[in-house]
Protein backbone atom coordinates (compact mmCIF):
# COMPACT_ATOMS: atom_id res chain seq x y z
CA UNK A 1 0.00 0.00 0.00
CA UNK A 2 2.55 2.24 1.16
CA UNK A 3 4.34 2.02 -2.56
CA UNK A 4 1.20 2.15 -4.52
CA UNK A 5 0.27 5.51 -2.12
CA UNK A 6 4.44 6.83 -2.88
CA UNK A 7 3.87 6.34 -6.69
CA UNK A 8 0.17 8.09 -6.75
CA UNK A 9 1.92 11.38 -6.53
CA UNK A 10 4.05 11.25 -9.63
CA UNK A 11 1.51 9.69 -11.56
CA UNK A 12 -0.92 12.67 -11.01
CA UNK A 13 1.57 15.37 -11.05
CA UNK A 14 2.50 13.74 -14.37
CA UNK A 15 -1.01 13.34 -16.25
CA UNK A 16 -2.04 15.40 -18.94
CA UNK A 17 -5.54 17.35 -18.88
CA UNK A 18 -6.75 15.43 -21.30
CA UNK A 19 -5.96 12.17 -18.57
CA UNK A 20 -7.59 14.06 -15.55
CA UNK A 21 -10.86 14.54 -17.58
CA UNK A 22 -10.80 10.72 -18.55
CA UNK A 23 -14.38 8.76 -16.84
CA UNK A 24 -13.58 6.50 -14.48
CA UNK A 25 -15.42 4.19 -12.65
CA UNK A 26 -16.54 5.52 -9.11
CA UNK A 27 -18.40 3.31 -7.54
CA UNK A 28 -22.21 3.34 -9.63
CA UNK A 29 -21.44 6.47 -11.83
CA UNK A 30 -18.77 7.84 -13.76
CA UNK A 31 -16.59 10.92 -12.59
CA UNK A 32 -13.72 12.70 -14.52
CA UNK A 33 -10.53 10.75 -12.92
CA UNK A 34 -9.34 14.72 -11.02
CA UNK A 35 -12.54 14.22 -9.22
CA UNK A 36 -12.48 10.71 -8.22
CA UNK A 37 -8.60 11.97 -6.87
CA UNK A 38 -10.27 14.73 -5.40
CA UNK A 39 -12.87 11.88 -3.08
CA UNK A 40 -10.30 10.07 -2.22
CA UNK A 41 -8.28 13.09 -0.33
CA UNK A 42 -12.08 14.12 0.88
CA UNK A 43 -12.46 10.54 2.50
CA UNK A 44 -8.64 10.23 4.15
CA UNK A 45 -9.26 14.07 5.17
CA UNK A 46 -12.61 13.71 6.84
CA UNK A 47 -11.77 10.61 8.29
CA UNK A 48 -8.51 11.75 9.47
CA UNK A 49 -10.69 14.89 11.23
CA UNK A 50 -13.75 13.04 12.04
CA UNK A 51 -11.60 10.18 14.52
CA UNK A 52 -9.58 13.63 16.20
CA UNK A 53 -12.69 15.49 16.25
CA UNK A 54 -14.64 12.56 18.43
CA UNK A 55 -12.19 13.53 21.27
CA UNK A 56 -11.55 16.61 20.83
CA UNK A 57 -14.66 19.00 19.29
CA UNK A 58 -13.44 21.84 18.32
CA UNK A 59 -10.57 20.31 16.25
CA UNK A 60 -10.64 22.02 12.37
CA UNK A 61 -9.25 21.20 9.64
CA UNK A 62 -5.99 22.82 9.01
CA UNK A 63 -6.43 26.01 6.32
CA UNK A 64 -4.70 24.63 3.53
CA UNK A 65 -5.85 21.38 3.62
CA UNK A 66 -9.54 22.77 3.53
CA UNK A 67 -8.33 25.13 0.83
CA UNK A 68 -7.68 22.01 -1.34
CA UNK A 69 -10.57 20.22 -0.44
CA UNK A 70 -12.69 23.02 -1.46
CA UNK A 71 -11.27 23.09 -4.75
CA UNK A 72 -13.38 19.54 -5.42
CA UNK A 73 -16.05 19.77 -3.16
CA UNK A 74 -17.25 22.97 -4.71
CA UNK A 75 -17.74 22.14 -8.13
CA UNK A 76 -18.94 19.01 -6.82
CA UNK A 77 -22.39 20.58 -5.26
CA UNK A 78 -24.53 19.36 -7.56
CA UNK A 79 -23.55 15.86 -6.53
CA UNK A 80 -23.87 16.41 -3.00
CA UNK A 81 -26.65 18.32 -2.18
CA UNK A 82 -29.86 16.44 -1.78
CA UNK A 83 -32.41 18.35 -4.55
CA UNK A 84 -35.32 16.71 -3.54
CA UNK A 85 -34.81 18.76 0.32
CA UNK A 86 -35.47 22.24 -1.44
CA UNK A 87 -38.37 20.87 -3.74
CA UNK A 88 -40.70 23.46 -5.52
CA UNK A 89 -37.98 26.39 -3.12
CA UNK A 90 -36.04 27.93 -5.66
CA UNK A 91 -33.79 30.14 -3.98
CA UNK A 92 -29.70 31.91 -3.87
CA UNK A 93 -27.39 30.96 -0.73
CA UNK A 94 -24.10 33.10 -1.09
CA UNK A 95 -20.82 31.61 0.64
CA UNK A 96 -18.28 33.92 1.48
CA UNK A 97 -15.62 31.47 2.45
CA UNK A 98 -12.31 33.36 3.75
CA UNK A 99 -8.83 30.89 3.38
CA UNK A 100 -8.39 32.19 -0.09
CA UNK A 101 -11.41 30.16 -1.16
CA UNK A 102 -13.81 33.04 -2.24
CA UNK A 103 -17.44 33.41 -2.94
CA UNK A 104 -19.59 30.88 -4.22
CA UNK A 105 -23.68 30.96 -5.05
CA UNK A 106 -26.02 27.69 -4.50
CA UNK A 107 -28.93 28.44 -6.52
CA UNK A 108 -32.08 26.08 -5.93
CA UNK A 109 -34.23 26.35 -9.08
CA UNK A 110 -36.58 23.95 -10.80
CA UNK A 111 -35.55 20.94 -8.66
CA UNK A 112 -31.91 21.55 -9.36
CA UNK A 113 -28.66 22.29 -7.42
CA UNK A 114 -25.66 24.13 -9.10
CA UNK A 115 -22.80 25.98 -7.48
CA UNK A 116 -21.33 29.35 -9.40
CA UNK A 117 -18.07 31.24 -8.74
CA UNK A 118 -18.86 34.61 -7.34
CA UNK A 119 -21.75 36.42 -6.44
CA UNK A 120 -24.41 35.81 -8.88
CA UNK A 121 -27.18 37.29 -8.57
CA UNK A 122 -29.29 38.68 -4.88
CA UNK A 123 -28.45 36.20 -2.78
CA UNK A 124 -31.51 35.22 -0.16
CA UNK A 125 -28.80 34.58 2.73
CA UNK A 126 -25.18 35.00 2.79
CA UNK A 127 -23.19 32.70 4.44
CA UNK A 128 -19.32 33.60 6.33
CA UNK A 129 -17.64 30.72 6.72
CA UNK A 130 -14.38 29.20 7.21
CA UNK A 131 -12.53 26.91 4.57
CA UNK A 132 -12.41 24.62 7.23
CA UNK A 133 -16.13 24.70 8.05
CA UNK A 134 -17.37 25.03 4.11
CA UNK A 135 -15.87 21.59 3.64
CA UNK A 136 -17.44 19.93 6.67
CA UNK A 137 -20.79 21.88 5.88
CA UNK A 138 -20.75 20.57 1.90
CA UNK A 139 -20.86 16.60 2.93
CA UNK A 140 -23.04 16.71 5.91
CA UNK A 141 -20.32 16.83 9.05
CA UNK A 142 -21.47 20.59 10.07
CA UNK A 143 -24.62 21.17 11.63
CA UNK A 144 -25.10 24.99 10.96
CA UNK A 145 -27.34 25.61 14.50
CA UNK A 146 -24.88 26.23 17.00
CA UNK A 147 -21.87 28.05 14.97
CA UNK A 148 -24.65 30.48 13.93
CA UNK A 149 -26.29 30.83 17.37
CA UNK A 150 -22.89 31.47 18.88
CA UNK A 151 -21.58 33.54 16.41
CA UNK A 152 -19.22 31.70 14.72
CA UNK A 153 -20.51 31.41 11.44
CA UNK A 154 -21.99 34.92 10.36
CA UNK A 155 -25.18 35.32 8.30
CA UNK A 156 -26.38 38.33 6.39
CA UNK A 157 -30.43 37.45 5.44
CA UNK A 158 -32.68 35.05 7.82
CA UNK A 159 -30.70 33.04 10.19
CA UNK A 160 -33.46 30.20 9.60
CA UNK A 161 -32.86 30.24 6.18
CA UNK A 162 -28.99 29.63 6.22
CA UNK A 163 -29.38 26.86 8.99
CA UNK A 164 -31.80 25.02 6.39
CA UNK A 165 -28.34 24.32 4.29
CA UNK A 166 -27.79 21.40 6.32
CA UNK A 167 -31.60 19.75 4.33
CA UNK A 168 -29.59 20.34 1.37
CA UNK A 169 -26.27 19.22 2.46
CA UNK A 170 -27.14 16.46 4.70
CA UNK A 171 -24.76 13.73 3.75
CA UNK A 172 -24.61 10.51 1.93
CA UNK A 173 -26.99 8.15 2.50
CA UNK A 174 -29.26 10.96 3.72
Amino acid sequence: MAATAGALVPAVEGATGEQLQQLVDFGPVQLPLWQVLGACLLEGMVHSWDMRARRKPETTIPAAWARELAGVLIPSIPMLAHADAEAGRAGRSLFEVDDGVGSVTVVTEGGTIQAQPGRVGSPDVTVHLTADRCVRLLPGLLPLGRPIEGGEVTVEGDPVRAAELNRIFAGVGH
